[in-house]
């Protein structure tokens, strides 16, 4: 006997709804899970407003949560900034500055960010 383990069924493709401060920059921002669990989040988003340290981005639904937080790198294009997109267990999604602590990023600076995990 034979037991189907994967079929060849495409993901089904969700918005990422972005928090205030953030706007979607030429492209869209979405997530969706393999047939293996594995959640993949896609962002294209741009500043509406200045920050210092830390700014909340989005938040994932229940069944598209990492079991642990995790951090993955990003860059701004403009100002070439670096931060961190943390991703935790409760669904949100955060953008961290790593890099001149105090220098707050500017309202139209922009990035790409691509990242995978096990869901829970």
């Amino acid at each position: 006997d034979w037991v189907r383990l994967a079929t060849c069924m495409p993901p089904e493709v969700h918005e990422l709804p972005l928090a205030a401060g953030w706007a979607r920059f030429d492209a869209t921002c979405r997530y969706y899970k393999t047939q293996e669990s594995i959640v993949i989040v896609s962002i294209a988003a741009r500043t509406t407003q200045s920050f210092r340290v830390s700014a909340a981005l989005a938040t994932l639904p229940e069944g598209f949560r990492p079991a642990a937080d995790l951090e993955v790198p990003a860059i701004f294009k403009s100002s070439r900034r670096l931060v961190t997109i943390k991703a935790t267990a409760d669904g949100n999604l955060f953008v961290d500055l790593t890099d001149q602590s105090g220098v707050a990023i500017t309202s139209d600076d922009y990035f790409f960010a691509t990242f995978a995990f096990a869901a829970t």
